[in-house]
Parts: C-alpha cells; sequence; structure tokens
C-alpha cells in the first residue's frame, strides 16, 4: 500500500509517495482496502477478517466476522457523545431476484482509438441486499432487517461498495433507469434512504453516460463526477452548501465546478479511480488517481491550461484500489 500526497499550494503542483507498511505484517498480502472514515481505513481479507488501520499512527485493530458477508464502509454515530465508529457491510437474500440489468464496459476501438461503452448481452441479476453493522463500542454484529424491507427497489445497489464517509454516514451513487441519485447509510438512525438527485444526463440522446464518482469536497460537500463515454469529457459538480448531519438532501443544489478531457490511455473505473477537486489561489484543481491500460499507477493533475500526467513508479504491481484520505493523529477506539 502507498500513501501519495498531492501538494496544490505551488504554481507547479507535485506529489510525493510513501510505502505504509501495516503492524500485521502476516496479513498485509491478503488485506483490501474497502474504505475510509475520518483518517482510517477499513481493511477486509479472504477469511471474513476485518482490519480497522491509522496508517500515520501504526496502529489497527483486528475485527472477525462471524458469517459470509462483506463489508463495504465505516462511519460512527453522530449522534452519541463519545464517537462510535460502525462498520457496515451486506450479504444477498435468497430468492427471487428483483430486477434484472444490462451490464457496461469499456472498449477501445483500435482503428479510431475511441473508447466506447459496450453493453454485454449478459443480464446481470440484481437480489435484495440485507445489511449488517458492527458496533466498535460493544464488539458485535447485528442484521438491520428494517434496512432490508426498504431496499427493495431498482437502482438500490448503485455503487456501495465505492461509498464516502461525511459527517458519519455512508454515500454512494445509484440510478434506475430514468435518473441518477445518491443513496446514504445513516449511521447514527440505521437506516436506508435516497438522498438528492444528481444532475446526470442519463436520458440525454447527445451525451452517452460512462464512469461516475462521488467524492467530499473541502471536507463538508460533496463533488460528483460524470464521464461521457463517447467524447471521454468530464463534468465536475459540488454541492453550493454545506452537507449537515440533519440534511435529508431536499434542498441539496449542485453547481458545475469544471470540465476535464481525459487521455484515452486512462482506464476510469469505480475501484481503480479516485479524485478530489480544489478551489484555491491558485485556481480549481482536479487531481485523478487512476490506472492506465498497462494498468500502471497514474496521478492526473489539470488546473486551468496545465495537464501533468505522473506515472507512479514507486507502486510495484497492479493498482488495484484508489481512496482520497485526510491523514489522522487521533488513535482508534
Amino acid at each position: 500500500m502507498y500513501s501519495i500526497s498531492v501538494n496544490l499550494n505551488d504554481d507547479d503542483p507535485d506529489i510525493k509517495v510513501r510505502e505504509l507498511a501495516l503492524d500485521i505484517p502476516s496479513l498485509e498480502p491478503k488485506l483490501n482496502v474497502v474504505s475510509c472514515c475520518n483518517g482510517y481505513f477499513l481493511l477486509r481479507d479472504t477469511d471474513y477478517r476485518a482490519v480497522v488501520w491509522n496508517p500515520w499512527l501504526k496502529q489497527s485493530r483486528m475485527i472477525e466476522a462471524k458469517e459470509n458477508f462483506r463489508l463495504c464502509g465505516i462511519g460512527y454515530d453522530s449522534c452519541s457523545p463519545e464517537r462510535i465508529y460502525k462498520i457496515a457491510g451486506y450479504t444477498f437474500c435468497v430468492g427471487r431476484p428483483i430486477a434484472r440489468k444490462y451490464s457496461f464496459y469499456h472498449h477501445q476501438d483500435t482503428s479510431t482509438n475511441k473508447v466506447k461503452m459496450v453493453k454485454e448481452k449478459k443480464l446481470k441479476v440484481i437480489r435484495p441486499l440485507r445489511f449488517v453493522i458492527y458496533e466498535t463500542a460493544t464488539n458485535s454484529w447485528r442484521y438491520l432487517d428494517d434496512v432490508q424491507s426498504t431496499a427493495k427497489s431498482p437502482g438500490f445497489c448503485g455503487s456501495i461498495d465505492y461509498n464516502v464517509s461525511l459527517n458519519g454516514n455512508l454515500y454512494w451513487t445509484a440510478d434506475n433507469l430514468e435518473t441518477c441519485f445518491i443513496r446514504m447509510l445513516h449511521c447514527s438512525k440505521e437506516i436506508l434512504k435516497p438522498f438528492c438527485i444528481l444532475p446526470c444526463t442519463k436520458n440525454d440522446p447527445n451525451h452517452k453516460l460512462g464512469s461516475h464518482a462521488l467524492t467530499v469536497f473541502k471536507g463538508d460537500r460533496f463533488s460528483f463526477l460524470e464521464e461521457c463515454s463517447e467524447t471521454r469529457k468530464i463534468e465536475i459538480w459540488v454541492t453550493k452548501k454545506k452537507i449537515t448531519n440533519g440534511d435529508d438532501g431536499d434542498d441539496v443544489v449542485l453547481i458545475k465546478f469544471m470540465s476535464v478531457a481525459m487521455p484515452n490511455f486512462f482506464y476510469l473505473r469505480n475501484e481503480f479511480t479516485s479524485y478530489l477537486v480544489d478551489d484555491n489561489i491558485n485556481g480549481k484543481s482536479f487531481v485523478m488517481c487512476c490506472r492506465e491500460k498497462t494498468k500502471q499507477a497514474c496521478v492526473y493533475i489539470v488546473r486551468g491550461d496545465m495537464c501533468r500526467t505522473i506515472k507512479i513508479e514507486k507502486v510495484v504491481g497492479e493498482l488495484q484500489r484508489c481512496c482520497v484520505y485526510v491523514p489522522s493523529l487521533i488513535p482508534i477506539p
């Protein structure tokens, strides 16, 4: 695992790369990054174990999962006087599928060098999910049956595995036949619900929706990325006002922040892509960590007329997962 620090305070942005070593060496080769929250990483392995890790304090906490479910994020109870962290996971329910849809993937036409979205002929079956929560204060797992009953609708899953944490809650992008939106798992109330509609151009015949991603902007807002699968043009949107813990999403307004043209040699997928945007005295900046077609890790920086591609030579092997985080010096509870 590697940490890539990006300095956007200078006229010429630069990066620093350092390798991060887990304090449980025997588990390190088996672990994958799930998500992060307040500088803590949630990692999982193939034996249903989870690790909460603070790399800057070289501190970790191992958590055993007794059943086969997929971990998807870490948040906390923001209504509690003490910050009680919670790990969310899910399992697929046995029974009839609730929806079917086609899967899509990127394909590069070698004759034109253009990247297109191709629809697979094989149908993807979507089954209801059952959520599970681990609470660090009680060291116990429990199923959220009420969440399962409210989740039986197309578009429920969305990009739940690529969520972001804000104010202790988990948010991710989802879609149905007509629109794109944000869903949330409220970690204090332990309920799942739609949050707000996104400015997607899903039904625009002149704009074919490709990849999209969600990240936190300025620590208290959202930024949404939408890519056109044909032109590779990226539109960045940000929420106009701060997102508070009591915000139900009804009054959320997203405004266009900037547009970016992506080179064809970059491969955009949720698990390989992470980005951030900033607006300071040097202007608006866009930074994306992703991988090339060769699977080499890269950082792509755009500011005004300046575009830089920096290959991360220190990252050995294929890039598996990226996420944006801010280091923390607070010990794991």
